[in-house]
């Protein structure tokens, strides 16, 4: 199967061409959100055509067609076996030639995306030096069961993480449904997809962003690239209701941080971040550059020795400082 090109739906330019490819109910609907967005390389893989048959009748899909999975994860890995070149045309058709970082997205707790989504990995990497890509660079978007399903989900969750945290996946986002039903009061019908709205919306608000000019600091594709190249990572994206002084602006970078969708983490161990600015021309032109420095310098104090924080400031459309 001979590779072609496949171009994203954006009017405008972003950093990297990124690809999705969801594996188990939870990560196809992950990609899923990314399509929503504009994202044309994403697919879907399952075990259940059910679970397909929600997804966008558009998106790739690949029925695996074992009947599902039912919570055990051997048999989600057993479903790949057999199955490798399936999926591997199945990247070529959805994919194509281009894709500068291959993100697999998988739901943790059940037994498709905990069986399958580390072969999956390896699929991929071998997809991308294929096609003169960088291996290194096959990511993950992968969800924590929340305490409640039960001690199985929990238990499938770790043996996975632990098995895509060995093939060292760069990105690595996790998000913890623990947290996501703490944060959003949505009907259930709308709940997870909240959720994966906003997880796709702060990845491509940083892709964008990293795609534009600043006439004062800009935030740029290198700079991006150091972040997600760089293992776990932790985004986040929030107004600023008061900046009066540099020390109103580093608490509220501080304290959203620990208030995001994903897994809290120990930021102490981070060695590489990434802080922009988005302010309407009043506010940038009112407030002192000290101001900012104090964001920049709080999220030095807050990383490892030796870290390095990429910076950007940008003029908005909109009022206010975000």
């Amino acid at each position: 199967v001979k590779s072609h090109a496949v171009k994203d739906g954006f009017s405008y330019d972003v950093g990297f061409n990124l690809a999705f490819v969801g594996v188990g109910q939870a990560g196809g609907r992950i990609a899923a959100a990314f399509r929503a967005l504009q994202y044309s390389r994403t697919c879907a893989i399952n075990t259940d055509h059910t679970d397909l048959s929600s997804l966008p009748a558009d998106m790739p899909q690949l029925d695996l067609r074992t009947g599902g999975a039912g919570k055990d994860p051997r048999r989600g890995a057993a479903s790949i076996q057999g199955q490798e070149e399936a999926v591997y045309e199945l990247l070529t058709r959805a994919i194509g030639d281009s894709p500068d970082y291959l993100l697999v997205c998988a739901g943790l707790g059940g037994g498709t995306g905990s069986g399958a989504a580390p072969l999956i990995v390896d699929i991929a990497r071998r997809y991308m030096t294929a096609n003169n890509r960088s291996s290194r660079r096959v990511g993950a978007i992968v969800t924590l069961p929340h305490p409640a399903e039960g001690q199985t989900p929990c238990r499938n969750a770790v043996q996975a993480f632990r098995a895509i945290s060995l093939r060292a996946v760069t990105p690595l986002l996790v998000m913890d449904n623990e947290r996501i039903s703490s944060l959003f009061t949505s009907g259930v019908s709308e709940f997870y997809n909240v959720a994966n709205q906003q997880i796709a919306k702060l990845v491509h608000l940083f892709n964008r962003l990293s795609a534009q000019k600043s006439s004062i600091v800009t935030f740029d594709r290198a700079d991006l690239a150091n972040i997600l190249d760089h293992g776990v990572c932790v985004l986040g994206a929030s107004p600023i209701a008061k900046y009066e002084s540099p020390a109103d602006i580093s608490s509220a970078i501080r304290e959203h941080l620990s208030d995001t969708i994903l897994a809290s983490v120990d930021l102490r161990q981070g060695r590489t971040a990434g802080c922009v600015f988005v302010g309407g021309q009043e506010v940038l032109a009112q407030t002192p550059m000290s101001f900012f420095d104090g964001g920049f310098t709080m999220l030095t104090r807050l990383l490892a020795d030796d870290s390095v924080v990429h910076r950007g400031i940008y003029s908005g459309a909109r009022d206010g400082l975000n």
